[in-house]
């Protein structure tokens, strides 16, 4: 099947929009000269550049073609423990056709480190095979500064999982961390920590959000202040750091220890601001 008819015959139910608007986006490499707005709600308003029949799963997030060719599947991370049960998943779709989504950024490869086509996988029955793995709980959705497309819808997926104690999510391992529970047993780890801001700080070029006490053994996250510009409300007004302080925020990341618990952030979509939308669209300012 070709990417035409694949294409033609296998839309995905949602569309998304992408914008590029013309902006400083200071020295981020993957958005030079362009602000990225990933407005998104599925994967096939992204660029089908692939189409394949899956021959065998080799691991949690690749999958080889019956030409030969290996999809890698982007925005997950599978924890060693869970990766069996992940391949499992994946095994279920062999024989059938996929297509696989990228975002077209000039200049920016999107493949992985070993060449392979990266991307997102949809079936030619428009089963999503990222949000699969998700809502199995076998995976988290997952993101970097130059590939943020899809993460917050499979997010919902995420939260369905969760609410439903799916795989690794029914774990105290896995669950979600409380600003307490992270500072025991966690370190070097990658988690999801969602608890209320207590107050901030500037040092130097970043803030420091702290949640507790005291700043120096709670848990804490640090983020760049040229990323703030990249929070902006319904009213496309900048969400000031201050305006945090008491909000119940869910961040992900990988843990570290020093006197406490530290994640470092460095793009909008390891935050989610809970029970309010949060408008987390732009880059950089």
């Amino acid at each position: 099947m070709t990417q035409k008819a694949f294409a033609e015959d296998h839309a995905f139910p949602e569309t998304i929009r992408l914008a590029q608007l013309d902006g400083d986006t200071d020295d981020n490499p993957a958005v030079r000269g362009k602000i990225y707005v990933p407005m998104q709600t599925a994967p096939s308003d992204l660029n089908l550049v692939a189409v394949g029949t899956i021959k065998e799963v080799l691991k949690s997030n690749l999958v080889k073609m019956a030409d030969g060719k290996v999809f890698s599947l982007t925005n997950l991370r599978v924890p060693v423990l869970y990766e069996s049960l992940a391949k499992k998943v994946l095994k279920e779709f062999v024989g059938q056709k996929v297509g696989l989504y990228q975002r077209d950024f000039p200049g920016v490869s999107l493949n992985d480190r070993y060449g392979n086509l990266s991307g997102h996988l949809v079936t030619d029955k428009n089963d999503w095979l990222q949000a699969k793995l998700i809502l199995k709980g076998v995976a988290w959705a997952t993101s970097t500064p130059e590939n943020r497309d899809m993460v917050r819808k499979l997010y919902q997926y995420e939260a369905l999982a969760r609410t439903n104690k799916s795989g690794f999510w029914g774990t105290a391992t896995y669950a979600v961390k409380s600003a307490d529970s992270v500072l025991e047993g966690c370190s070097n780890t990658f988690q999801v920590v969602e608890d209320v801001i207590k107050s901030y700080k500037t040092v130097g070029k970043d803030y420091y959000f702290n949640f507790g006490p005291n700043p120096a053994t709670d848990f804490t996250f640090i983020m760049p202040q040229k990323l703030v510009g990249s929070f902006v409300t319904e009213k496309n007004q900048a969400f000031a750091p201050w305006k945090w302080v008491n909000q119940r925020i869910r961040v992900r990341g990988w843990v570290t220890y020093t006197s406490g618990a530290l994640i470092e952030v460095d793009h909008p979509e390891q935050i989610e601001f809970v029970g309010m939308e949060s408008r987390l669209q732009r880059y950089g300012r």
